[in-house]
């Protein structure tokens, strides 16, 4: 069996878990995930490849031992590293490895969008280009470093195909009862969890002022202020949006290329996060709200513009050419292999009087 793949993906939330599995499920070898997820549990449970594992880093543990960990993880045999987001690592525990690690191993990085003020003060740039032999930006047209030599550009990458998708509706909707007779408005509840509850006081206030429409709040666990007439829990969440006429939610990457795959109209509350620009992406893919007042302005002209719901959109996935640049990648950094010489056959002696 071929070598395994490490994917770091560190980082809260399911962006970072998400885009990682997506490209997993693709490779043609056993993948090891390393993630701190709160969603962990359900997403390795829900995996359809046992070619895929997680590894979550323990809950609660310092950060000095998180770079123990990490570290030792880096051991494991593997035929490259895949780094998600933050090529330093999440605490610069990879900085500090790179050095020993990255030489022997090729190091690869996928860049989604980031700050250009994170990258300036880490000096990313420099650094990505001395240790990653190759740079996968998912999708993110406006990513700071999609110049780099080494950089190559994919559609984003998704967890289904479009494929996919059209097997599982009658099965989604009827697990989740979700009648077809009315549009059905998804809340992508994402984030932490008192930006959670913001998405299940909204879900409230739309049911209440639009009662011929069906609404539902999307996530793992059900937020505080969230009624469990109006929760629904489902992973991956792409099965769902595409049943659904209107989106509403931050605008994560998930979020923002899963709805712009089905041409779902998007509503978006960026939410302000350390190191990714959600009001940069949202201004580009989706109608921007900036309060819950606003997005029920908004959802009546975000109806206009939905399809029909009987016919599934397709969409390229990213991931496909990303295993192909990986494997490209990873095999052109395998040392040559030498064929071993001939061997002679051996003389004998000559005999007396020849």
């Amino acid at each position: 069996m071929p070598a395994k793949w490490l994917i770091y993906a560190l980082g809260s939330g399911w962006g970072h878990l998400n885009r990682a599995v997506a490209l997993a499920r693709r490779a043609a070898q056993p993948v090891e995930i390393l993630t701190n997820s709160a969603y962990a549990e359900p997403v390795q449970t829900g995996l359809d490849t046992p070619l895929v594992q997680l590894n979550r880093l323990p809950v609660g543990i310092s950060v000095e031992a998180a770079k123990r960990y990490v570290h030792q993880w880096l051991k494991t045999p593997h035929a490259g590293l895949i780094v998600d987001t933050f090529p330093r690592g999440l605490v610069g525990e990879l900085a500090e490895h790179c050095e020993s690690e990255g030489e022997r191993r090729p190091w690869l990085w996928v860049h989604r969008d980031l700050k250009p003020d994170y990258i300036a003060a880490k000096q990313v740039a420099g650094f990505v280009e001395r240790h990653y032999r190759l740079v996968l930006v998912p999708g993110e047209v406006d990513a700071p470093l999609r110049q780099l030599p080494q950089a190559r550009m994919t559609a984003p990458w998704l967890i289904r195909d479009a494929a996919e998708l059209q097997p599982v509706r009658a099965a989604v909707r009827s697990r989740l009862r979700l009648s077809a007779d009315r549009p059905l408005v998804v809340l992508c509840a994402t984030g932490r969890p008192e930006q959670c509850d913001r998405f299940g006081r909204l879900a409230v206030r739309l049911a209440q002022a639009f009662p011929q429409l069906t609404i539902r709040c999307l996530a793992y666990q059900r937020p505080r202020c969230c009624p469990p007439a109006l929760w629904m829990t489902h992973w991956p969440g792409l099965e769902v949006l595409q049943l659904a006429s209107v989106a509403i939610g931050g605008a994560g990457y998930n979020t923002v290329y899963e709805c712009a795959a089905l041409g779902i109209p998007l509503i978006s509350m960026p939410l302000a996060q350390i190191y990714d620009r959600q009001y940069h992406r949202a201004a580009q893919l989706s109608l921007v709200a900036r309060c819950p007042a606003e997005v029920l302005k908004l959802l009546p002209a975000a109806l206009e513009l939905s399809q029909s719901d009987s016919c599934p959109r397709r969409y390229p996935n990213g991931v496909h050419a990303a295993v192909r640049h990986i494997s490209q990648a990873l095999e052109s950094a395998r040392p040559p292999t030498s064929k071993p010489l001939p061997r002679s056959r051996p003389t004998r002696p000559p005999l007396l009087g020849e």
